[in-house]
């Protein structure tokens, strides 16, 4: 069963849970088995029969997942951005310039923000830019396209 504590006397060592189906259980310390002592409001799980509680745990809380990282001095951490992706997106531009290597360094671009979404996937907290990756290859094969065609 699961409840919440409602009082605990540290001297006569007895506590009150009151229990999700609303019925009250006592317990002495020596039926508690979670850490420290039980803490007024906390969660608890336990086995309850007549009143009485038994093998009285706190209950299970779920993980939180981090909204962001902090380094050491307790200063948030931002994610970097690909330098693969960063290194596709300014070949991709500057492509046109290099007309008679417009196809090589096209090829390369795409390689290269590959590279970037393999990067992004692999360490997401730590570097973005999936989205710059997809604008250089789909750039890069629109100018090859206009390239071939022209």
């Amino acid at each position: 069963m699961h409840g919440k504590l409602e009082t605990f006397d540290d001297a006569a060592q007895r506590g009150v849970i009151v229990g999700d189906d609303g019925h009250h259980y006592t317990f002495t310390l020596t039926e508690w088995r979670g850490r420290g002592l039980p803490r007024e409001g906390s969660r608890l799980r336990f086995d309850g029969d007549a009143g009485r509680a038994e093998q009285v745990f706190d209950a299970p809380v779920p993980q939180r997942t981090a909204r962001q990282t902090r380094d050491d001095q307790g200063q948030a951490k931002s994610s970097l951005l690909s330098p693969w992706a960063v290194l596709a997106l300014v070949l991709v531009t500057i492509a046109p310039l290099l007309a008679s290597y417009m196809l090589l360094v096209d090829a390369l671009a795409m390689l290269l923000a590959v590279l970037g979404i393999r990067q992004v996937r692999r360490s997401p907290s730590r570097y973005r830019g999936q989205a710059l990756c997809g604008a250089a290859i789909a750039i890069a094969v629109l100018s090859l396209f206009i390239w071939g065609v022209g």
